[in-house]
């Protein structure tokens, strides 16, 4: 069910594995382990398999492969554990070494030929991107999303509140006491999506169950301790029972017989040392804590008034952003001339004319950030959205986009009745289709050689540069707001929102013959359930398809 509604199962897969791993190595293997990881592996990749767009990726992808080399690492411990009854101590270290020696060189030798063969491919520019710069992956359709960007200080203590202080607390008490399966899973956990949630900011949401469940180790140890000494409250209000407390633990003391018991009685008589051991201190603190019950109920008091404030404020704190999350994010705060708060609701009125206005068969071109809102309010087809994983597909849109209107404008009949940009620094907002305009050139060029990567931009007068004002996208941004700009020859303008932040243009000459192929769905070739249909571009786009490249993470 994961791998096929969540495209994150890499991460769950490779988080057990750690765990397994991790069990492995801290002396913990059991026959229940192995049971249960083989199971988990060997039925969840068969079924993970029967998902029609993962198919033999488990087996075929290097980001996935990390739980298969951990399960060949189980059985060879399974094997030398199988043994040890019938070995002597002696042969059976012998035999695990053997085993270890053989079963590393069978790794390197299977790693070798995996890679040799190409059948396996190396890591994906996504999980690339975790282990290097945001913006050195090599791949410029990765680089431009701005969820994989490196994430800030401020956006932990905006959703995680105290929790980021006292989650790395959890951990250190999940591995240092009582170190159970169960704890060591947390630490582990807490550990590898902190480190990923640092990469890239989308991952942020890994690490939310990790922290919560660390957190509640810690709030639940305070709660113990305050609980203990309201509990223990006679020691200060009774001297009776306080004198009995004393007595138990003078009497526990004795029985202990430690070291620091028998240095302590051996240094009676005996002068007075002047000098204080660091090393002492703990145990001197841990003494004084324990003879002062004032101390004890002070310290509980001081702590049970923090976390009822801490608690309010996070009470608080979760109000608040369940507010801020709850908001349609086609639809935008902000604030007039004269500070008055008022709704910015130009995407959703864009949609929805869109929706009203346009034939149902109606195709509109946008940058790919969009496709899934084109797609679900105003319900019309787009050509891109968030689930594209055609690089290919997307340099085409790039190159429409960053071409000049006449040469654009070949490609653009054959595919689209629409075209809608996002101008909304017209409002204020200056994260539109021009600010993405670099990337969108650098993806086009990484697949079409006739598309110049660079020089696409606003310099610090707001002047575009040559590539740029030459480009249809500005052109369709910035007509009637550039008086530079000469009217388009083959768009009209249908609709601009209230606030200026869409625009909707007409594609005139729209050709009949690939919209007819389109329509037809003779285009595309669906696998046999009807799940995954790639498609095919009419046979106009020939002459341009054939000066492309397709695109290659180089190494």
């Amino acid at each position: 069910y994961m791998v096929a509604a969540w495209g994150g199962y890499t991460f769950v897969i490779n988080m057990v594995g750690v765990h397994a791993l991790i069990l492995l190595l801290s002396g913990r293997f059991t026959w229940n382990l192995h049971r249960a990881y083989a199971i988990f592996y060997l039925l969840g990749t068969a079924s993970a398999t029967l998902v029609p767009v993962v198919g033999w990726m488990p087996l075929q992808s290097m980001e996935q492969m990390g739980p298969l080399f951990v399960l060949g690492i189980m059985q060879m411990y399974a094997l030398v554990e199988a043994k040890k009854t019938s070995m002597s101590d002696r042969d059976h270290r012998a035999f695990g070494r053997r085993v270890a020696g053989l079963g590393a060189m069978g790794v390197v030798l299977a790693l070798v030929l995996v890679v040799q063969s190409g059948r396996v491919g190396g890591l994906s520019a996504r999980v690339r991107g975790l282990f290097v710069a945001h913006t050195r992956t090599g791949n410029p359709l990765v680089d431009s999303v701005a969820e994989h960007q490196a994430t800030q200080s401020d956006v932990y203590i905006k959703y995680f509140h105290f929790t980021i202080f006292t989650a790395p607390v959890g951990a250190v008490l999940c591995a240092a006491t009582a170190r159970t399966e169960a704890r060591i899973f947390l630490a582990a956990y807490l550990l590898v999506a902190g480190y990923f949630s640092a990469k890239m900011v989308r991952l942020v949401i890994l690490l939310g169950p990790a922290a919560a469940a660390a957190s509640g180790l810690v709030v639940g140890a305070l709660m113990d301790f305050v609980a203990t000494e309201v509990a223990t409250l006679a020691e200060v209000t009774d001297p009776a029972a306080a004198a009995a407390a004393a007595a138990a633990r003078e009497s526990a003391t004795a029985k202990e017989g430690g070291r620091a018991a028998r240095r302590n009685s051996s240094a009676k008589g005996q002068n007075k040392r002047t000098t204080f051991r660091l090393a002492e201190a703990p145990r001197a603190a841990h003494q004084f804590f324990r003879e002062n019950a004032q101390v004890r109920k002070a310290v509980a008091v001081a702590v049970a008034s923090v976390c009822v404030i801490v608690a309010y404020t996070f009470v608080v704190r979760c109000e608040l952003m369940a507010h801020s999350l709850s908001e349609p994010s086609i639809i935008v705060r902000g604030r007039s001339n004269t500070g008055e708060p008022m709704m910015l609701d130009d995407f959703r009125e864009a949609y929805w004319w869109l929706r009203d206005t346009t034939p149902e068969d109606a195709r509109v071109m946008a940058w790919w950030d969009y496709g899934y809102q084109i797609n679900g309010v105003a319900n019309r087809t787009t050509m891109a959205d968030g689930n594209t994983w055609n690089h290919e597909h997307i340099a085409l849109l790039g190159k429409c986009l960053t071409s000049p209107e006449e040469e654009g404008h070949k490609i653009v009949r054959h595919l689209a009745d629409y075209v809608l940009i996002w101008t909304t620094r017209f409002a204020g907002m200056m994260g539109d289709d021009l600010a993405k305009s670099p990337h969108m050139a650098r993806i086009a060029g990484s697949v079409y050689p006739d598309v110049r990567q660079e020089g696409f931009f606003i310099d610090e007068k707001g002047d575009p540069s040559d590539s740029m004002r030459e480009s249809l996208l500005y052109r369709l941004h910035s007509f009637g707001m550039d008086a530079k700009i000469a009217p388009l020859q083959h768009y009209e303008e249908v609709y601009t929102s209230k606030y200026k932040m869409v625009r909707i243009w007409k594609v005139l000459n729209v050709d009949a013959e690939s919209k007819r192929l389109a329509a037809s769905g003779k285009n595309r070739a669906c696998d046999g359930g009807g799940w995954y249909c790639p498609g095919s571009y009419p046979d106009a786009l020939n002459q341009v398809l054939a000066k492309k490249r397709d695109f290659k993470l180089s190494n």
